[in-house]
This record gives C-alpha cells, sequence and structure tokens, in this order.
C-alpha cells in the first residue's frame, strides 16, 4: 500500500461564510467552514464550491486565528485593496486570487507575505468585491504584488480600516 503524503501550507487559512443579507456583522453572525492546512484540504474544498456558491456568497479565506473583522486586533491597523470583479469572472477571479494566497505568492517579494491577512468576497447585484486584507499599511502600493488576472491594481481603492 503506497503512503500518502499530504502537501502542507506555510500557513493554515480558515475560511468563512456570512449571509449577504445578514446586518449583524459581530463576530457571532460569521461561520466558520474549514480549516486548510495542506494543499489537498484546499482542493476538496474549493472544488465542492460550485459558482454559484462563490457569485452569492460573502467568503472570506482568513489566515487561521484572524477572525474575519476589520476590528480585530491583527486587522485594526491595516486595510485592504478593493477590487470590482464583473459576475462572468468572479468563479476564474476568486479561485485564482485564492490559489496564489495560499501559495504565499501574492507578492512580488516573499518575505512580506505575513502582511497579507486574508481575502474576501461580498457579492452585488452583476459584480462583487474582492478584497485583499492587510495587517499594516507598509504593503499598499499596488506595485509590490504580482500582476493577477482579473485584477487591476491601477483601478482597485486601497482603505485603511481604521481612519
Amino acid at each position: 500500500m503506497e503512503e500518502f503524503c499530504l502537501h502542507t501550507l506555510n500557513s493554515n487559512w480558515t475560511i468563512w461564510y456570512h449571509k449577504s443579507n445578514d446586518t449583524n456583522w459581530n463576530l457571532e453572525s460569521y461561520i466558520k467552514l474549514a480549516t486548510l492546512s495542506s494543499v489537498e484540504d484546499f482542493s476538496i474544498v474549493y472544488n465542492s464550491l460550485k459558482p454559484i456558491h462563490v457569485q452569492n456568497s460573502m467568503l472570506f479565506v482568513m489566515r487561521e486565528g484572524i477572525n474575519p473583522i476589520w476590528e480585530a486586533p491583527e486587522n485594526k491597523d491595516g486595510g485592504c485593496f478593493s477590487f470590482k470583479i464583473y459576475r462572468q469572472d468572479i468563479y476564474e477571479a476568486w479561485n485564482e486570487l485564492s490559489c496564489l494566497l495560499i501559495g504565499e505568492n501574492i507578492l512580488k517579494d516573499k518575505t512580506d507575505f505575513s502582511c497579507i491577512n486574508g481575502i474576501s468576497i461580498s457579492p452585488k447585484k452583476t459584480f462583487s468585491i474582492i478584497k485583499i486584507w492587510l495587517k499594516n499599511n507598509d504593503n499598499n502600493e499596488a506595485n509590490k504584488f504580482h500582476n493577477i488576472n482579473k485584477f487591476n491594481f491601477t483601478e482597485s481603492i486601497y482603505k485603511k480600516h481604521v481612519q
């Protein structure tokens, strides 16, 4: 019998869900769906997410131990890049960004990767807003990021969590 070897991730990531019509934003309104610690975990979970789930759900993929609210201690000194992604591109864009996140390949300089806290998606009528959450505001320059298909950093909006 062959031994199965998991391909562990450098960081564990937790997937959270929030109902898109829920106006309660305290931590209790978020549902923890899964924690990913290997490439195989990621494959199983993401293969179960169909385009309709991604297009119509509020999803968050956050570094393990970091809650998906901007008031969390790990988030409050940071901010996020926001991207408007049209409906026909949402599934592909979300999957590509998720792969880059868990593979720690979003930034050109991998030594800066600890500044990335997670990503989120929020559905609108004809598009979704996808955000890249940063721990602090030191890496909020678009040129520090790799070019990512469907993500135009020159058209993105960067907003600090606390103004």
